[in-house]
């Protein structure tokens, strides 16, 4: 695997007391190859330019905020023998407003429009991919995906407690995704994979985020304790479920911290995952993963810091699969896994 890039940006500040404003350019050339006898696409060269626009204003009875960007995209290779020179031209834009509810508490709504170009990947891919135990065929003919996206975020900081609650709706033209043709059935090859195509279709991600935490002397140093939670649901405009949509989770950490000493519990839940797709997808139990971390840092001579951690992943020993994974119900997620490590700064 083979990734050689050369990649070109500059900033124009053209920012004054009154309005904050910046133009971005970048240019990309890539060169993606695969070598081998398992090689599963043709070499791509890949061109990028991009150019943007950022303002900010801050007015009497809120902000706002405001950026354009205009992509063009230049993808040749060849598929099934055929060359193909692509080109994908879009434009994005967010437009968001921030408002101060009180001296802790603020407020931020965000609108958008972004578009996508299909990657490398998803264009020309065409052989066996064992890594996802699939044999991938891409799709030349796709095109750009166009994200129409909401989001609403508060967040509050009392100085005790903290916080923030975000929600989003992302409609999605031409959303895509791996979907297998025939599931259960083997392809051809030596591996005999099961086929799966890249492929598009209309969807609708809505999803939330919350976290809540706070902090607080306790014996010797300082305690800090966050909980939160995140979910997302995913449907095509036909009502099915969109493959792989990862679970909602709860998190719950607690870090301790005295001088040179650092203690992290860390608590996932991960839900059971119930809303598949029907083909090629399947349901997922829920999980616990339980980690813990143990630091402390040295004062060595001739060194700016030695530090010595212990750590103790899954500590819980739980089966966990990954639902986003296509060999989750093969490679699950690794065990308990104990160990110790060293981190030396010169």
């Amino acid at each position: 695997f083979l990734n050689d890039a050369q990649e070109l940006g500059a900033i124009l500040d053209l920012s004054n007391d009154a309005l904050t404003q910046k133009v971005v350019l970048r240019t990309m050339e890539e060169d993606t190859s695969i070598l081998g006898e398992e090689a599963f696409m043709e070499n791509v060269d890949s061109k990028e330019t991009s150019i943007g626009y950022y303002l900010g204003r801050e007015l009497s009875y809120f902000d706002i905020d405001f950026g354009v960007r205009r992509d063009e995209v230049n993808r040749k290779s060849k598929f099934k023998t055929v060359a193909k020179d692509l080109d994908f031209d879009s434009t994005s834009f967010v437009l968001g407003f921030g408002f101060d509810l009180s001296s802790s508490t603020d407020l931020s709504l965000s609108l958008g429009s972004v578009e996508r170009a299909p990657s490398s990947v998803e264009l020309f891919m065409d052989g066996e991919h064992a890594a996802v135990q699939r044999n991938e065929v891409g799709d030349p003919t796709l095109q750009a995906e166009e994200a129409q996206n909401i989001e609403l975020s508060f967040n509050f900081d009392t100085g005790i407690y903290y916080g923030s609650i975000n929600f989003y709706q992302n409609d999605v033209d031409n959303y895509i995704y791996r979907k297998d043709r025939n599931p259960g059935q083997e392809g051809p090859g030596e591996m005999k994979l099961e086929l799966a195509d890249f492929v598009q279709q209309d969807a609708e991600l809505d999803g939330y985020e919350i976290q809540v935490g706070t902090d607080f002397d306790f014996l010797n140093g300082n305690l800090a304790l966050t909980a939160g939670r995140d979910s997302v649901d995913g449907t095509f405009t036909d009502g099915k479920n969109i493959p792989r949509m990862v679970p909602a989770r709860d998190i719950y950490t607690l870090t301790y911290t005295e001088d040179n000493l650092t203690v992290d519990i860390d608590l996932t839940e991960v839900n059971a995952q119930n809303d598949f797709a029907a083909s090629g997808d399947s349901a997922t139990a829920g999980f616990e993963l339980l980690d813990v971390s143990i630091s402390r840092s040295f004062a060595l001579e001739g060194v700016e810091d030695f530090e010595v951690v212990l750590f103790a992943n899954n500590l819980l020993d739980e089966i966990a699969r990954n639902h986003s994974s296509t060999v989750k119900n093969e490679v699950p997620l690794p065990g308990k896994n104990l160990g110790i490590g060293f981190r030396v700064t010169l």
